[in-house]
């Protein structure tokens, strides 16, 4: 039975978002309407930020008193139900606003606005703790962007929706109640969308006593110090997020003197940058959670309130800059949500999550005072310019103490930031690697970036065993510290080298990631080399699996050997485009051949998902045409000279006259080539893969008979040959050829001026879609080779443009080819290799080739290689 979605597209997850955005829509509404009365009603400046901090401090004391019943709830009961009970209640609260609204009595609005704060306290730890029940793991980070930004686009409306309704209404602030009732019904109606969620456990009983049932929740998460140095983290975020609205509110008042809507207008750009912030968050962090982004945040909030404390004369700096402070707070925020609803442990995720909103809202409770202390005229007596200057520091402050206490965020930071601008890194397997416990990671090492991107892949701390004299480098030694690397030299000897075995296998036995790459080098030929047997010395008597990983395409890349140097080139493409491919889990016994077997596997799993350039052959050579189009593409001995645009023309036109020989589309028909290793012979290859024929080179050096038999087993109707070339070598078709001679005579000098300009100025999307109307993909037969029947009846064998494409990449990688390089072929387009080196490789890789299609010919062979400076020869 197909298991259901547990991804952001179910229905149950977008009712959940829904309920709660209105809510948080409401919650500021409600907020905004009574700031705009009390700033209204309360003339006197430190009346006013009392009452505003006052505001603040109801709102949030239910969570500090309530949190505790609410996690009690979430645990013992459907979070569903739950969430509809106080979903309902959020209705109740909506009727009574309408009546206090009318009256205008701050006392009351003040209580009706704690009650505000019940209900949502008691429904917060129902709604973040059903998204892990509803979601899957790797969805778990881009569930809480999403719900993190529709929680601050309903601020922004909310917001929005208080000045405007203020403007409109005047003294009459009815209005705003009736909306506020509306949101709260259609909030309740969501709720019912939401499936009925499983209870985390039914025997749990309530602890009437918060206080000691919250002190020790908080005892048993500070057992886990990930955990919970994450839940102070997300507290720091209340605090400063509390002392930012009422903060903005003075800030618009007393120095930029703002009307109400353009205060609104400052409240709402802070939402949108963090709900921006949220989304994107969510977005790069997909597949795992990405604490690497929360020092970028601290640096950001930090900035940005800085900033803020300059741009007290201008309105649109002062827009700008608490967008980009909000942004900031998205990013900061989302991997510690995603991150301790993934790392509690799931029967008590509800109490968890009460204790993170017990000690977040104390923070926001205690904000209210130091708001309060800061600008009293009777203490400090700051205006708001000076309460964005100590929020600046204070998070600069936050983001120091993090990166101390856990150094590997700053590590994810910087390798974050550098994997994500060199690098476009594609994963595939990472539910391979188990959510907890041990594993040997074991991969294959292409270039110094390979520890960077597998780090960038996984959400767990790795330990990467590392070769000493690197690990001891003044550049890598700090950050291969705080990555707890096990150094490992062989030739300080058996003993040291048993230390840094011994290391790696109490690591896996303590429930740790452990890297090797096995090979024990880098690479310098592309190519997997041998294992070394020190994984079975790790795995001795280690009960976790071994996970093989491959890493794809970082062959060439800036960190790898090729070119005959590690440093100092430039990068071929930007990002460059990496696959990481995670194997299935292998038993801690298994052989060192095996998990190189295992590898080596994968390696042709991870050519699948490569660039589309390498997918289908004429594709291919059209790419490389679009980005060198005047680059010397082929030549022969007869003289001919041709660049990529000339080549891929003349291609062009041949394949329009050969679409002409079919009634109707080619779609997969065989047709026979009979030229030798030729520019024309080349030509013709292309032009039949661009006219949807499936070209098969015919060995005219084979009898007559395998010759007939070749034809007859591809059922061709058609062959391409030359009247000179036919005469010379004396060989009889079963039936008439086609002559290329015939085929290109009629071709006009405009005629290809015409091709040349469309194929030079059209996107290359466009010429796939019109001129060469190519197969969606690369599993389409290619060519069919034969064998030359000298035991028998040729034996044809069918391969596909991958088949093709993943050889000439090996090809590549090996002989490590340059642009500047020119291949001097001599072997005939009908024998394999001929085929995939001689033809295709240089067309793919933007080498020059020159063909001679007599391979006893030493004389002009040399010659040739000679004149055309040729550096490789394919014979």
């Amino acid at each position: 039975m197909t298991q259901p979605s547990r991804d952001c597209r179910q229905r149950g997850f977008h009712g959940l978002m829904v309920a709660q955005a209105l809510g948080s829509l409401n919650d500021n509404l409600i907020k905004i309407v009574i700031s705009f009365l009390i700033l209204g009603e309360v003339t006197d400046k430190a009346a006013s930020a009392l009452y505003l901090g006052l505001c603040q401090a109801l709102f949030v004391l239910p969570y500090v008193l309530f949190s505790s019943y609410a996690g009690f709830l979430a645990d013992r009961f459907s979070k569903t139900l739950v969430m509809r009970w106080t979903k309902a209640w959020e209705v109740l609260i909506a009727i009574v606003f309408i009546f206090l609204l009318a009256e205008k009595n701050i006392p009351l609005l003040l209580i009706l606005l704690f009650m505000l704060g019940v209900q949502a306290a008691l429904f917060s730890p129902s709604k973040y703790g059903s998204l892990p029940e509803m979601l899957d793991e790797e969805h778990l980070s881009k569930g809480n962007g999403y719900i993190e930004f529709g929680v601050f686009v309903a601020i922004l409306i909310g917001t929005a929706m208080g000045g405007i309704l203020k403007t409109l209404g005047g003294n009459d602030l009815s209005l705003a109640g009736y909306v506020a009732l509306g949101v709260a019904f259609v909030g309740a109606a969501a709720t019912f969308f939401i499936p009925i969620l499983p209870i985390a456990d039914s025997q749990k009983r309530i602890q009437w006593n918060f206080v000691r049932d919250t002190w020790s929740t908080i005892a048993e998460v500070r057992k886990n110090r990930g955990i919970f140095l994450a839940l102070l983290a997300v507290s720091f975020f209340w605090f400063a997020g509390a002392i930012f609205q009422p903060a903005i509110l003075l800030y618009a008042r007393d120095l930029l003197h703002c009307s109400d809507m353009r205060k609104s207008i400052l409240l709402a750009v802070v939402a949108v940058g963090t709900g921006i912030g949220s989304i994107v968050a969510g977005r790069v962090s997909e597949g795992k959670v990405e604490l690497g982004l929360v020092p970028i945040g601290a640096a950001g909030m930090s900035l940005f309130s800085l900033a803020l404390v300059l741009s007290v004369h201008s309105y649109v700096f002062s827009l700008l800059f608490l967008a980009l402070l909000g942004f900031s707070c998205g990013i900061f925020v989302v991997p510690l949500n995603a991150y301790i609803q993934q790392q509690s442990p799931q029967k008590e995720r509800g109490s968890y999550l009460a204790a993170m909103n017990v000690v977040s809202f104390s923070a926001m409770f205690l904000s209210a005072g130091l708001l309060w202390f800061l600008t009293n005229d009777h203490t400090l007596g700051f205006t708001a310019r000076g309460v964005f200057g100590v929020i600046g520091v204070l998070s600069a402050l936050a983001g120091w103490i993090i990166v101390r206490q856990m150094p590997e965020t700053l590590v994810r930071c910087i390798n974050w930031c550098m994997s994500n601008l060199l690098y476009s890194l594609r994963v595939r397997g990472r539910e391979n690697i188990p959510k907890t416990g041990g594993a040997l990671l074991v991969c294959n090492h292409l270039s110094f970036a390979d520890p960077s991107l597998l780090l960038a892949a996984v959400d767990r701390p790795i330990r990467f065993i590392m070769y000493k004299p690197i690990y001891e480098a003044p550049l890598v030694h700090p950050v291969a510290k705080a990555m707890r690397a096990i150094p490992i030299a062989p030739e300080l000897g058996p003993k040291k080298m048993i230390a840094a075995f011994r290391e790696a296998r109490d690591a896996i036995n303590n429930g740790e990631l452990v890297c090797i790459f096995a090979e024990g080098a880098i690479t310098r030929l592309g190519r997997l080399l041998p294992f070394s047997r020190g994984l079975e010395r790790i795995m001795d008597g280690v009960d976790a699996p071994i996970i093989p990983v491959h890493l794809d395409e970082l062959w060439g890349s800036i960190f790898s050997f090729r070119e005959g140097k590690f440093f100092w080139k430039l990068p071929k493409e930007l990002p460059y485009p990496v696959t990481l491919f995670f194997g299935k889990p292998l038993p801690s016994t298994a052989k060192t051949h095996e998990v190189r077997q295992a590898v080596q596997e994968l390696s042709a799993d991870s050519f699948h998902f490569r660039h589309r350039k390498y997918q289908l052959l004429h594709v291919g050579f059209l790419r490389q045409v679009k980005r060198f189009p005047f680059r010397k593409c082929i030549a022969d001995s007869t003289g001919v000279t041709l660049n990529a645009l000339s080549t891929l023309t003349a291609a062009v036109l041949l394949a329009g006259r050969l679409k002409k020989l079919s009634a109707g589309s080619a779609g997969g028909e065989k047709i026979g080539i009979l030229l030798p290793a030729s520019a024309g012979g080349a030509i013709a290859n292309v032009a039949a893969l661009s006219a949807g024929y499936i070209p098969v080179n015919l060995n005219f050096t084979a009898s007559k008979d395998a010759l007939a038999s070749a034809i007859r087993q591809c059922s061709m109707t058609k062959v391409i040959s030359s009247r000179a070339f036919l005469e010379k070598i004396g060989v009889e078709l079963p039936f008439a050829p086609t002559f290329i001679e015939d085929l290109t005579s009629g071709v006009s000098s405009a005629e290809k001026v015409r091709t040349a300009l469309l194929l030079f100025f059209l996107p290359s999307s466009l010429i796939e879609r019109w001129v060469f109307k190519v197969s969606p993909t690369s599993e389409e037969t290619a060519t069919v080779m034969f064998s030359s029947g000298s035991t028998g009846e040729p034996k044809g064998v069918v391969l596909s443009h991958r088949n093709i494409a993943s050889n000439i990449v090996s090809i590549y990688d090996l002989f490590q080819l340059e642009k500047r390089d020119c291949l001097l072929g001599v072997l005939p387009f009908f024998h394999s290799f001929g085929f995939t080196g001689t033809l295709w490789l240089p067309l793919l890789s933007g080498i020059r080739a020159v063909y001679h299609p007599n391979p006893a010919d030493g004389a002009t062979i040399g010659k040739l290689a000679q004149e055309n400076r040729a550096t490789i020869l394919m014979s």
